[in-house]
């Protein structure tokens, strides 16, 4: 019972600070900052780390991309010895989130910033998810790396979360999308707390 009522405050305070950033950046945009200055800003202000920028293409995906370098084409291929560190369920389900970014990007005709800030921030889920379930938590080391991984996803989703809001309000998703991602979000923060609280205990 005192798990859930922590996992329901962590939830509670994670919606909040999405809100306040929506607001923040729905204001700085009005203002005449670029969706990207305004997620910086917000971001700033909240205290959470910049993501990392790639500029090459538009939905910041490239060949050369770090986290796309680590994930097969097939996280299941019994043939990849990477895919063999990818089974667990946590990477799997972030994984199939990157893929749903990744085809909406794809098939975006509104050139919307968000689509951006949404694709590089599932990469950074994925790839502190991948991180913190490579090792075991046998000892203090590989906890504190899993913790700092964790941290690394949580900052991801946060990110990824306020893009879908600012995706939503300008219609390059329907409602219909949004609420699928929220799901999914909804569902990868339960897991993100889940290891955190596994790496601490």
């Amino acid at each position: 019972e005192e798990e859930v009522e922590a996992m329901e405050r962590i939830r509670r305070k994670s919606d909040l600070r999405s809100e306040r950033m929506s607001r923040r950046i729905a204001e700085a945009t009005a203002s005449g900052l670029s969706a990207d200055e305004a997620f910086e800003l917000a971001m700033n202000e909240e205290g959470l780390p910049a993501l990392p920028r790639d500029s090459a293409e538009p939905c910041g995906y490239t060949e050369t991309e770090p986290w796309i370098e680590s994930l097969p084409a097939n996280p299941l291929d019994e043939d990849s010895e990477i895919s063999r560190r990818l089974e667990h369920p946590a990477v799997i389900q972030a994984h199939a989130f990157v893929h749903e970014v990744f085809d909406l990007a794809r098939k975006d005709s509104t050139q919307s910033s968000y689509f951006s800030i949404l694709t590089r921030a599932s990469m950074e889920i994925v790839g502190g998810l991948v991180q913190a379930t490579s090792d075991e938590l046998g000892d203090n080391i590989g906890r504190a790396l899993a913790i700092t991984q964790l941290k690394r996803a949580h900052s991801g989703h946060a990110y990824a979360r306020a893009a879908v809001i600012g995706l939503r309000s300008e219609k390059a998703i329907t409602d219909e999308q949004s609420k699928q991602l929220f799901k999914q979000l909804k569902s990868l923060l339960t897991i993100i707390h889940d290891l955190s609280a596994a790496a601490w205990s």
